[in-house]
């Protein structure tokens, strides 16, 4: 499978949080299992509380782990344990351990706000871009 690189676009609209994929990227959850995510996708990077910021940075490294996530909670793919466990994986691919469990606890403890939520527009037009795919 062919990996591509992820482009975060400056602030879309007028909401600082959001940023646009520029590029089509594939990421693998296991040997039979992948997810790509397609040019346009939005996302808000890490979901942290802006006091915390400082010491759980939203964007760099943490964002590949994050786009997946929130590609995962958009689809509403499998379960949100599911989605969850994926990005711990790939958070302690590229973190080190005790903030990759801080962050996987976090989303552990309130994902569940995102994942009950309503579709908003941005949702419907994301859940177009992303594509499970299986060996």
């Amino acid at each position: 499978m062919r990996h591509g690189r992820i482009y975060a676009d400056e602030p879309s609209y007028t909401d600082d949080n959001v940023r646009i994929l520029r590029t089509d990227v594939a990421f693998q959850f296991s040997d039979t299992e992948a997810i790509k995510i397609y040019a346009g996708f939005e996302w808000d990077e890490a979901s942290v509380p802006y006091i915390l910021q400082w010491a759980y940075p939203k964007s760099g490294k943490y964002a590949p782990s994050a786009l997946i996530h929130d590609a995962l909670y958009y689809l509403r793919y499998k379960s949100r344990a599911y989605a969850d466990r994926v990005f711990y994986e790939w958070m302690k691919a590229t973190i080190n351990r005790d903030q990759a469990i801080i962050r996987y606890l976090f989303v552990r403890a309130f994902g569940w706000i995102y994942w009950n939520k309503k579709p908003s527009k941005r949702a419907l037009k994301n859940r177009t871009l992303i594509k499970i795919m299986y060996k």
